[in-house]
């Protein structure tokens, strides 16, 4: 990190410039910089041409005129940091005025950018501390940057290596808002066929010039196990990676785009200005297939996914118990340790067989939601049809879910480097309908204020207490949890057992508050989206949940109003005498400490889900 800071100005002002380097990198930190500054003279020497400014002034504009609609308090908390930096005239538009370019007020500003006017801040693991941080015993060091050092920074030969950029080929031109076309207010499949399913929609609200692309891919492969699904985790950052580096402007133009891994294979997501977006969507799907060489960022890419995959050894007890209960409840989900000893192993060659068995059966679905005209998502359609034409068809992937309604209690014993020891029990609810769903919500915003309460507050039995709502895909259940420093794991247990069945014995006494449990619910069900993006996302999830008609919100507030106090009643006796219910103890402790618990105890995860039966 290296940060620039106008001494002589009372309301000091640092830029910062944050580099994330490969291990290489931190071996030649200095001719990192060099490189940097290497680039700051070129600009200097190249002055700042004023296109350069207006096409800035441009994409300004249009934020201004399309902006994305803000929670309340996040704009409150905007203005109120504006205040400090601009006039009461300019105080909402100031982030976007660039009415008056100024091109020696940006050479001045260069100005600072200079080896003497530099700090570096260096975070690595083998970095040589002498001093320890107040409050949370950071190690750190801080010494001045010797004069030959600085001096150096100023004489690289890296100028040859690097050019300014060219005019941005992706910004949006000006255009008005499509008109909308009533049938098409809610999404349509306009395209239905073998593997291949689209659809398209308008938005009658925001008015904006954009949209969203949504293109799923299910791949038959994902069932081969964890080693496939580690190598596409690997190629979809791969492939991130080097789009990143191709599309940089597009994202600067206010056109992005995201790839992403899922139980069921993988997906490409495009958004922002509808201008152009389409092309670019069905070329990001080309690119995947010819994009085949990635030597330049192997290591460096590979490195932060074991990284990641290995940090979640280092989170809190109680993320690592959820993180393995997603991992036993869900079959297509691997624990991230079990991931990072695949991956450390993979190779490019891997990669390559890897994306070649993902793209050689897939079953392909998308929406194209906003402002386009329905010739425009035709055409797009069209190509995509073209690409998936290509390749083998499969059906969708089934996203299976352990049953563990009809078994014993089943628990598993988590290694934790922390020593707390933590609890998390879930229960599985008897089926996915919309009534168990709608009771499940309900019984979980019913027990939440006095499980904290009286476990947390009164009890004091831990600093980590709480209870939530946790589907798997779309199977409702709950989840109570406790990390505590000072009572056994299986002490934790009994004591969420004793609240539940005191919860059931005396549940009457919360009848009072049934009415406003259920207003509560509905309003979150019911809740208006605020911007376009948002709108989109509920969209495509209705899709992905086989809500094709887009009515699951007044449905479930329909049936959260249908349902009285007895039948909650009723649901909450079934969970704690497990009537239909599953339920999985997950737990850590601290070591030598033995956890005596009534139950089937999960040894070998993969085992286990072997043998199971899935919903």
């Amino acid at each position: 990190k290296i940060a620039f800071i106008e001494d002589n100005n009372i309301n000091i002002k640092d830029f910062n410039k944050n580099l994330q380097v490969t291990e290489q990198g931190i071996k030649n930190a200095d001719e990192v910089i060099t490189a940097f500054f290497s680039y700051i003279q070129l600009i200097k020497e190249n002055g700042i041409e004023l296109w350069r400014i207006k096409e800035t002034a441009t994409l300004n504009q249009l934020m201004w005129d399309f902006p994305d609609q803000a929670k309340a308090i996040d704009e409150a908390s905007h203005y109120s940091q504006t205040m400090f930096e601009y006039p009461p005239q300019h105080l909402i538009a100031g982030d976007y005025l660039l009415d008056k370019p100024a091109v020696h007020i940006v050479l001045q500003m260069l100005g600072y950018f200079s080896p003497k006017n530099m700090r570096i801040k260096t975070v690595n693991p083998s970095v040589k501390t002498t001093h320890k941080a107040k409050w949370y015993d950071t190690p750190y060091s801080a010494v001045p940057i010797e004069a030959n050092r600085l001096n150096s920074f100023l004489s690289g030969n890296w100028r040859s290596n690097f050019t300014l950029p060219q005019a941005n080929q992706f910004l949006p031109p000006c255009t008005p808002v499509k008109s909308i076309k009533f049938e098409f207010i809610l999404p349509k499949k306009i395209l239905s066929e073998n593997g291949l399913d689209i659809w398209y929609g308008q938005d009658d609200k925001f008015h904006q010039p954009k949209g969203d692309c949504f293109l799923t891919f299910d791949c038959q492969a994902v069932n081969e196990g964890i080693f496939v699904t580690t190598a596409k985790r690997l190629w979809v950052a791969l492939l991130n990676e080097k789009l990143n580096q191709k599309y940089y402007q597009a994202n600067l133009a206010g056109m992005h785009f995201h790839f992403y891994s899922h139980q069921g294979g993988f997906s490409l997501q495009t958004n922002g200005f509808s201008a152009n977006q389409l092309e670019f969507c069905t070329n990001l799907l080309t690119q995947i297939v010819i994009n085949k060489d990635f030597s330049s960022s192997f290591v460096h890419v590979k490195a932060k996914q074991h990284q990641a995959l290995s940090n979640a050894l280092l989170n809190k007890p109680i993320n690592r118990l959820f993180s393995k209960l997603s991992v036993i409840m869900q079959q297509q989900n691997h624990a991230p340790s079990e991931m990072a000893k695949v991956m450390q192993n993979l190779t490019l060659d891997d990669v390559a067989v890897t994306k070649g068995k993902l793209l050689n059966q897939f079953h392909l679905e998308g929406l194209m939601f906003g402002d386009w005209a329905i010739k425009d998502a035709y055409k797009a359609s069209s190509k995509i049809k073209e690409f998936r034409m290509l390749h083998s068809t499969c059906d969708k992937i089934h996203r299976g879910v352990v049953d563990i309604r009809h078994s014993k209690t089943v628990s598993y014993q988590v290694e934790c480097q922390h020593k707390d020891p933590a609890v998390v029990i879930y229960f599985q609810a008897p089926d996915a309908s919309q009534k168990n769903v709608a009771l499940t919500i309900l019984a979980e915003q019913l027990l939440a204020t006095p499980f904290f309460n009286q476990l947390r507050t009164e009890q004091q039995l831990g600093y980590l207490v709480g209870s939530g709502y946790i589907p798997y895909n779309q199977h409702p259940g709950i989840g109570f949890y406790i990390q505590s420093p000072h009572h056994t794991a299986e002490y934790l247990v009994d004591a969420i057992h004793l609240f539940l069945q005191k919860i059931v014995e005396n549940i009457d006494q919360f009848s009072h508050v049934w009415g406003a449990l259920k207003k509560g619910v509905m309003k979150q069900l019911m809740e208006k989206d605020t911007n376009l993006s948002m709108k989109s996302q509920r969209l495509w999830m209705a899709i992905g949940n086989q809500d094709n008609t887009f009515t699951y919100s007044s449905r479930m507030t329909q049936t959260i109003l249908d349902i009285n106090f007895s039948e909650l009643k009723a649901y909450l006796i079934a969970l704690v005498s497990r009537q239909g219910f599953g339920e999985a103890i997950l737990f850590s402790s601290e070591q030598h400490v033995p956890v005596s618990l009534q139950s089937e105890i999960i040894t070998d995860i993969q085992k286990f889900k072997s043998n199971s039966q899935y919903l």
